[in-house]
């Protein structure tokens, strides 16, 4: 990876799921890191990496923390409240990603990366560009890109770099109980199908490391703004992962009938942007990724 070790990065969602993956990461590029948590204890246990109480301190002891450690990138993955995707959560979000980008502002960041989702694309179906109009259709949608047209008003007023990552399905070890695969895992495991309502809607299911990867090549790495896809490029019908973690799980060794395709009905992201502006590509297959999370 090409980036710039020197790098001071100012992090949120430090121990979400996605949050823990990146750390690591950052830290072995070189790149010191102060978390923005409501958690500096498991934080600074956890890595050793300096941390400020976004709860308890007092907001002129954030700013004057922020300054003095003179951050020269925003990588904001905080969100609160999941799975509450109801109003009042997202709209608090809302108010906490202004308020840390004025923190950061005021701190002195060169760049600001955010993290959106695919849901701000709507029911668009098919190889999802970031050129593709956004048609968010729930709050939670809403709430990301009303974040993401802030940061871009952001940039036009004071020429601060802003990316954006559209994250499509992450999946991997730290992801909540009640997701696909975790479900499945564990549903299997006790000797039973899993429960699901829609078996055949195929979605982009990518490793929470290449996120990680990815959102780390936005933060570090020089290139241009913009909304970059992160995800694997293809979909695969959720029938077809409950099949394979059933294979896995009972060790059968031929997984040739399950892959991962594209159809139709299916979504998954066009990732080329990211692959000609940072050289990024994911790494771990699906069958790969679950036997990571069984294991």
């Amino acid at each position: 990876m090409a980036s710039n070790s020197e790098s001071r990065i100012l992090l949120t969602g430090a121990t979400g799921f996605i949050g823990q993956n990146v750390v690591p990461i950052l830290t072995a590029e070189g790149a010191e890191v102060m978390a923005l948590t409501t958690k500096p204890r498991e934080v600074v246990e956890r890595w050793g990496i300096q941390s400020v109480d976004l709860l308890k301190a007092d907001e002129n002891n954030v700013l004057h923390s922020v300054k003095e450690f003179a951050p020269s990138v925003l990588l904001h993955l905080g969100w609160s409240g999941l799975p509450d995707y109801s109003a009042d959560a997202c709209l608090a979000n809302v108010t906490s990603s202004a308020r840390v980008t004025r923190l950061a502002l005021k701190g002195g960041v060169t760049r600001i990366v955010g993290a959106g989702s695919c849901w701000e694309y709507g029911s668009l179906q098919g190889s999802l560009s970031e050129h593709f109009p956004a048609k968010p259709t729930s709050m939670f949608a809403q709430s990301k890109l009303c974040i993401r047209r802030l940061l871009s008003a952001v940039e036009q007023e004071t020429g601060t770099q802003t990316r954006w990552a559209r994250i499509f399905y992450a999946y991997g070890s730290g992801q909540r109980e009640g997701s696909l695969i975790p479900s499945t895992i564990r549903a299997w495991r006790a000797g039973s199908a899993p429960d699901l309502r829609d078996t055949q809607s195929a979605i982009d299911l990518i490793h929470v490391q290449d996120v990680a990867m990815g959102l780390v090549a936005l933060t570090l790495c020089t290139g241009p703004s913009g909304d970059f896809n992160i995800g694997s490029g293809g979909a695969t019908k959720v029938s077809d992962v409950v099949e394979l973690v059933r294979a896995l799980i009972a060790g059968e060794q031929n997984l040739r009938g399950i892959s991962t395709r594209i159809g139709d009905g299916a979504t998954w992201a066009d990732i080329g942007a990211m692959y000609q502006a940072f050289g990024w590509t994911p790494m771990i297959p699906l069958p790969e990724g679950i036997r990571m999370m069984m294991a």
